[in-house]
């Protein structure tokens, strides 16, 4: 099957050099709309605070400040996080590879928990333990597919040359993903924001998801992983 083809020597495949490269777009488009406006979607958009349809000034403060201090413990996480997951995919390797089967999961499973925290919508402090459980989840699975990917990179080629090439061209597609999302989203939000935002995040999601996707059947991973 194509999704286990490798490549032998330092000069990496023209097609795996640009779709491994361009698929930086949908990762980042996807944690531009997490890192930017998830805590903006809760502010205006999220069902907390609300006594018999009424929102209390008191009572979203406080639910709104335990949702605060859960992002900034899952801060703290991440700096776990990341060293754990690097660990676990250095000492594991598939068929598929070493990191395109981590890459795959991560991006699968990212996708469905982005799409419940912008479009689940319980109510009050049934929200904010939802959001506590899907917000750390969001981190871990994100971590799968981010630590995957970077870690693919060195090991496509020991050439100092190819990587610069690579990260030259990728670090254009990240701009385009991080800054598409961070000045389309507020001026497509307005109105109905529960509508607006659960529209978004599926889009998103789906660029995301699909770049991913092309990754892991399209790319290839160097022989010297196997």
């Amino acid at each position: 099957m194509r999704i286990n083809d490798t490549f032998t020597g330092d000069i990496v495949p023209r097609t795996t050099k640009w779709i491994y490269s361009a698929t930086a777009l949908g990762r980042d488009a996807a944690y531009t709309l997490i890192s930017l406006f998830l805590l903006t979607y809760i502010q205006f958009a999220a069902a907390i605070g609300y006594v018999n349809g009424v929102r209390d000034a008191g009572l979203y403060a406080l639910q709104f400040g335990v949702i605060s201090i859960i992002v900034i413990i899952a801060r703290i996480w991440d700096g776990l996080n990341d060293p754990i997951m690097g660990f676990i995919i250095e000492r594991c390797h598939f068929k598929m590879g070493k990191y395109k089967p981590w890459i795959l999961i991560g991006a699968v499973t990212n996708t469905a928990v982005m799409l419940v925290l912008f479009l689940a919508r319980p109510e009050g402090w049934a929200y904010v333990v939802v959001f506590g459980i899907f917000y750390f989840l969001w981190d871990i699975t994100y971590t799968m597919n981010d630590i995957g990917y970077w870690s693919m990179l060195p090991a496509l080629t020991s050439d100092e040359k190819q990587r610069n090439e690579i990260t030259t061209v990728m670090s254009i597609f990240i701009s385009i993903g991080a800054f598409g999302v961070g000045g389309v989203v507020p001026m497509v939000v307005g109105g109905n924001a529960v509508e607006n935002y659960g529209i978004i995040a599926i889009a998103v999601s789906a660029l995301f998801l699909a770049s991913q996707l092309i990754l892991v059947v399209f790319a290839k991973e160097s022989a010297r992983n196997e």
